[in-house]
């Protein structure tokens, strides 16, 4: 049996839904799934809820009270949010930003990370680039970590129709070409080099920001205030987007820009090429792993190169078709079985249960498949 406590985080919330998904098919494994949700967010994983997966609501002051009926508890957002050593604790580590950008954040968060990867008993993360992070700089033992690759949801796998773009084209006022960049307003996310960029584009096209971010609004404003330094770029900062209609904006534009000084797997890349929309980003931590050979690099230090990447993509139609072809197959590594497999090793692993015949066969059905080629996949990316 295994749990995990749920909150509403952005990419992070993505990651679990996907992993949640997964499970689902893979639970002939395991007795049950709990998942332990707050009153805020119960409704959220409703669409989840079946005989083997259920839903509690609790907090964490009550969650100590729950232990003794599982066997193992997965905290899915980056820290252990409970003291307890009754029964062994997975963590899902989806980035080691704090450290990287240590002027950015408190130094109690990075104490916080350091210390629940050393004291988790298991460590899952989300790319081989963090895995690889965590095992360096904390000195973890890589016998206890894994990356398991979330997949991507189903409403980015459709192909919407001509009523729908127009539908959300007007309701956002979106102008008729424009480059799409999703992603928090944080400095990491090296919004302002895209807005110096972006101003010197020669190409009649526009930029479009949106962030799934809702609980930090002073930071929303304060991009609107570094953009308006640039008036000359046609920048349109719309913020948060309804979850349904934010799709379609893949689908609707030229391409999708990623800028990030780092991040942890990069959700935006892989959303587009689902959505047949070329992909120019950063060549640097875990994008070149993530994106594959179906983005055009750059970067994210050197400007003019950004310029000129970015120019080649919106200019160059049969760039953006190859890349658009190399996406659709780059995608198919992204499979929520495997990445199942991952955490349900992980579970019976530190919970010292036995596997079943069954689940070892399937599991090296789904290595063979898959898994060897992720690892080779990064260790082809990183020795570029």
């Amino acid at each position: 049996m295994t749990s995990k406590i749920a909150h509403l985080k952005s990419g992070m919330m993505r990651v679990l839904c996907t992993y949640i998904k997964g499970l689902e098919k893979g639970l002939r494994d395991i007795d049950s799934l709990i998942l332990f949700v707050t009153k805020d967010n119960r409704m959220s994983f409703e669409k989840y809820s079946s005989k083997k997966i259920k839903l509690k609501n609790t907090d964490n002051s009550k969650l100590i009270q729950e232990l003794r009926f599982v066997d193992v508890i997965h905290f899915a957002f980056n820290e252990i949010e409970l003291e307890q050593n009754l029964i062994p604790t997975v963590v899902t580590i989806c980035d080691l930003i704090p450290e990287h950008f240590p002027d950015l954040f408190p130094e109690s968060i990075r104490k916080k990370r350091r210390y629940d990867c050393q004291n988790a008993d298991f460590i899952i993360t989300i790319s081989e680039y963090v895995r690889d992070d965590v095992i360096a700089r904390y000195g973890i033992d890589s016998k206890k970590i894994r990356c398991a690759y979330p997949s991507i949801e189903e409403i980015y796998k459709k192909k919407f129709k001509s009523s729908e773009l127009s539908r959300v084209k007007k309701k956002y006022h979106l102008p008729e070409k424009f480059l799409l960049y999703p992603a928090t307003a944080r400095p990491h996310k090296n919004h302002e080099t895209l807005f110096k960029v972006f101003n010197n584009i020669r190409t009649d096209i526009s930029l479009v920001l949106t962030t799934g971010e809702t609980h930090r609004p002073e930071r929303l404003e304060n991009l609107r205030m570094t953009s308006n330094k640039y008036t000359n770029s046609r920048i349109k900062i719309l913020g948060h987007i309804e979850e349904n209609d934010f799709p379609v904006f893949y689908s609707l534009a030229h391409a999708v820009v990623i800028p990030s000084l780092s991040e942890g797997f990069g959700y935006p890349a892989i959303e587009a090429m689902a959505l047949s929309c070329p992909v120019v980003c950063s060549n640097v931590t875990s994008l070149p792993e993530i994106a594959g050979n179906g983005a055009l690099y750059f970067d994210p230090n050197d400007p003019n190169d950004m310029l000129k990447k970015i120019e080649m993509v919106m200019n160059n139609s049969k760039l953006r078709e190859n890349l658009i072809k190399l996406g659709k197959k780059n995608i198919k590594r992204f499979d929520e079985i495997i990445s199942a497999s991952v955490l349900l090793s992980a579970y019976r692993e530190v919970s010292g249960q036995s596997f079943s015949k069954e689940f070892f066969k399937r599991l090296r059905n789904w290595s063979k498949r898959s898994m060897v080629k992720q690892r080779d996949h990064y260790d082809q990316s990183s020795s570029k």
